[in-house]
């Protein structure tokens, strides 16, 4: 059986156990295990752009193209406001009095909390926070959004082969 058909096997078993990223939630784990900010209902703007990098050699009318840098959009994360949004309190807290970014993932898991997918963030630091208007008359659940920034999530540091780089 080749990639191809072990690959449909487990979409076929992901499909059968409800592991497919519906119903499911976003964590988001620190390297050092300083916070725990909780589960999160909805993720935004997890996404990587390139510009096109055009070069010509002297007089030659051929051009090369090629990917520039790599850039991340900031991540949005947001869900009902809870008391684990304490606890988002406490790392804004700290991060305004000490600015430090820090290592990570997001996390996509299954309704059963089974990881599916892992984005490895180099660095993130959180660069807004904010929480819907709320009022005591209505009945509404308060959304709280939390903004990321970050360095990136894909393996792609180049091996210059430059000692020292």
């Amino acid at each position: 059986m080749g990639l191809g058909g072990a690959r449909s096997i487990a979409s076929l078993a992901a499909g059968m156990f409800n592991m497919r990223g519906d119903s499911s939630k976003f964590i988001v784990v620190f390297d050092r295990a300083d916070y725990d900010l909780g589960a999160w209902s909805k993720v935004g703007g997890l996404s990587v752009s390139w510009d096109a990098c055009e070069y010509r050699n002297g007089d030659n009318r051929n051009i090369w193209n090629a990917p520039g840098l790599a850039k991340y959009n900031k991540i949005t994360l947001s869900r009902a406001t809870c008391p684990d949004s304490m606890t988002v309190q406490e790392w804004l807290a700290d991060t305004s009095k000490d600015p430090k970014p820090f290592s990570g993932s997001i996390q996509l898991l299954s309704w059963i909390g089974i990881p599916l997918v892992k984005w490895e963030l180099k660095a993130f630091f959180p660069t807004s926070w904010k929480i819907a208007d709320f009022e005591t008359k209505a009945a509404t659940v308060v959304i709280e959004t939390l903004e990321l920034m970050h360095t990136g999530f894909l393996d792609d540091d180049q091996d210059l082969g430059i000692p020292g780089l």
